[in-house]
């Protein structure tokens, strides 16, 4: 008969020691590995392993409690296991045990194997639920934001700033030296550092997902409903996440790029933006603009003149300028509008 006390000590023991021996060579093997990931901290790398470099409290808690509480959980079960398997396989090998063992059960054993990952999953469970409620408690905020998904792009508004903007992620063939591909934008985000920064985030077709690892946020977009989120970057520096729900075939082309700037820079963003992303809230704003710029007398000068004017970002005013609403604006005027593209504008900015 053999004694189940008796192997549970001699693996106890060998599995503890290997435990601690391999647990000093992998945290030498991954800090060798995951330094590379310092020197490219705010976005992501090709082999990349190991998270991005924080820069935000909440993302700090989460690399603590993967550092410090999952991965030894994770290294200590999986070398037990294996240790086990292979105790198992040679310990009780049939050339030396050629009449196998008829215990169908052992008590303690039973006891244990439930009451220990037990342990592990309440040891595992209450850091992990402090952060998520951290993530879901919005403190006031100092900016708001409005993120909307679409295919395939982000658009953005600051409604205590009445500015309205879309970003759309830069062609290989006219990135800028320095510009990671697939992640930089025409329209970055821009934030103030050490200010609570509140995230509203929607959807306009199907779902998408608006996540910034250095910051340690993710949170779906979907079609008729607003979710919230909030984060606070601790330093300057440009920022880069991606749509992260499948959403499409053009889903690996949503970046999205937070640019976190001293208070003097923000400021500085805002009178600017102000100007060139400023929201048009109804048709007589529209009317205004176009006839104080460049008025002409064929349909085509109007045209390029109220894109210039309203800015070709700003969705509302294009759509009031190409749509029904023409006749309105400019009665007695014969005109069929063109169709509306959304990389339409540009071509005529360019002219």
């Amino acid at each position: 008969m053999i004694n189940c006390r008796e192997i549970l000590s001699v693996i106890s023991i060998k599995s503890l020691y290997i435990v601690l021996k391999m647990q000093k060579t992998l945290f030498i093997l991954s800090t060798l590995i995951l330094l590379p990931s310092k020197v490219f901290a705010d976005q992501p790398r090709d082999w990349q392993l190991g998270f991005q470099d924080a820069a935000s409290q909440s993302m700090y808690e989460i690399v603590s409690f993967h550092n410090s509480i999952l991965l030894p959980i994770i290294i200590a079960i999986s070398v037990f296991v294996l240790f086990l398997m292979a105790y198992a396989c040679f310990r009780f090998r049939e050339s030396r045990n050629p009449n196998p063992s008829k215990t169908t059960h052992n008590v303690a054993i039973e006891v244990l194997w439930t009451l220990i990952p037990c342990l592990i999953l309440i040891v595992m469970a209450v850091p992990s639920f402090k952060i998520l409620y951290s993530q879901d408690t919005i403190p006031k905020a100092d900016v708001t934001i409005k993120a909307i998904g679409y295919q395939w792009y982000w658009g953005y508004e600051y409604p205590d700033e009445n500015i309205i903007f879309d970003s759309y992620m830069i062609e290989d063939k006219d990135l800028l030296p320095g510009q990671p591909r697939l992640l930089a934008v025409d329209n970055e985000v821009i934030v103030p550092v050490n200010k609570v920064v509140k995230v509203l985030i929607t959807a306009n077709d199907v779902l998408h997902a608006w996540a910034l690892p250095a910051f340690g946020v993710k949170r779906d977009a979907m079609p008729g409903r607003v979710n919230e989120t909030w984060f606070k970057a601790d330093r300057v520096g440009t920022f880069y996440g991606q749509c992260s729900e499948l959403c499409g075939i053009k889903h690996a082309f949503m970046p999205i790029t937070v640019k976190v700037v001293t208070d003097e820079e923000y400021q500085e963003w805002l009178e600017e933006a102000k100007i060139k992303f400023a929201k048009i809230s109804n048709k007589a704003e529209v009317k205004e603009l176009a006839a104080s710029n460049w008025i002409s007398t064929t349909c085509r000068d109007i045209q390029t003149a109220i894109i210039k004017t309203c800015a070709y970002n700003n969705r509302f005013a294009l759509k009031c300028a190409f749509g029904e609403s023409y006749n309105e604006l400019y009665p007695g005027t014969i005109y069929s509008p063109p169709s509306y593209d959304a990389h339409f504008p540009s071509a005529i900015m360019s002219s």
